[in-house]
């Protein structure tokens, strides 16, 4: 998986297609977000999963 594209739904901003970008740091699995259609913006943020919180099973 290379990269996924997201809607975000914002309740009082402008709604955005975000591109999320799977990684691996070590045990840890990272996603970053970036905005699909503005190449040079700034990262959203990363979110982080340790190696047995992301790969199951799941506690929900």
């Amino acid at each position: 998986m290379e990269e996924i594209k997201a809607w975000l739904k914002r309740k009082k901003d402008v709604d955005e297609v975000l591109r999320i970008i799977p990684l691996r740091e070590g045990s840890v699995r990272v996603f970053v977000l970036l905005p699909a259609y503005d190449l040079g913006a700034k990262s959203l943020g990363r979110i982080l999963f340790d190696g047995n919180g992301c790969d199951g099973p799941y506690p929900w």
